[in-house]
């Protein structure tokens, strides 16, 4: 739901309140999610029970979740370049995760037979990719000052957000 508030808001506000809107965007995912992802993570053989009857590795549960955690990262990147009409770098963005993806796809799976372990380190490495550059992106243009990087975003603030993002 957080990105469509984000493709709601986008529009309205000029490239300062963008900014700010990104900014909140991320915060207040990283404090929803961070908890999530820590419960997750401890309660994983629960969640492998569960989702997977106990037959997939602690390894795979993972990476999986980090994998999951890490994917929200790259697709807003992804949708702000679609905002910007950037359609070059996003292609050439989409092009170089689709590569790492499917040359780490080939090694791991097919040289080094890590089958199901291997196509999901894979699909994290482009969306590694993604989000390095992503990272790069957000601290070039927004940048990391530390109080407002520390900030924790009001309730308020978060509540709205949450809020425009249910369906």
């Amino acid at each position: 739901g957080l990105r469509q508030v984000f493709g709601l808001e986008y529009f309205h506000h000029d490239s300062a309140g963008r900014k700010q809107v990104f900014h909140s965007i991320i915060q207040t995912y990283l404090v929803i999610a961070i908890p999530i992802f820590i419960l997750l993570i401890i309660n994983q053989h629960w969640l492998n029970q569960f989702i997977f009857l106990g037959l997939a590795s602690k390894t795979i549960m993972i990476l999986a979740m980090i994998y999951c955690f890490v994917q929200f990262f790259s697709e807003l990147y992804l949708q702000v370049l679609r905002y910007q009409s950037n359609a070059r770098k996003l292609t050439i963005i989409q092009l170089t995760a689709a590569l790492v993806s499917i040359a780490s796809t080939a090694i791991l799976v097919f040289y080094y037979n890590f089958r199901i372990l291997g196509v999901i380190t894979s699909n994290f490495l482009g969306i590694s990719t993604i989000c390095a550059i992503a990272f790069f992106y957000y601290k070039k243009q927004i940048g990391l000052k530390k109080k407002e990087y520390i900030k924790i975003p009001q309730f308020k603030d978060a509540r709205n957000l949450l809020w425009l993002g249910l369906p």
